[in-house]
C-alpha cells in the first residue's frame, strides 16, 4: 500500500499513522514511489512514526506483516 501524506501549516513535527492492520515495514520513497537512501521511519505494530520537514510530501509504501 503507498500512502502520501503532506505537512501543510510550515512547522516541524512528528506525525504518527496508524495503519488498521499489522505491519512487517515501511519504507520512504520518491514521488515516483523509488525507495529514498537515508529516510528513516519508525514502525511499530500498525503504526509509522515520521518526522517530515516544513511542506513537505512524504510518500510512504507500506508492507503488511502475513504472520499477523
Amino acid at each position: 500500500m503507498v500512502v502520501r501524506l503532506h505537512e501543510a501549516h510550515g512547522g516541524r513535527v512528528s506525525a504518527r499513522l496508524t495503519a488498521g492492520f499489522a505491519l512487517a515495514g515501511a519504507s520512504v520513497t520518491d514521488l515516483l514511489e523509488r525507495p529514498l537512501a537515508g529516510e528513516s521511519t519508525e514502525v511499530a505494530g500498525d503504526s509509522v512514526r515520521l518526522r517530515p520537514r516544513p511542506f513537505q510530501i512524504v510518500t510512504l509504501r507500506l508492507t503488511p506483516n502475513e504472520d499477523a
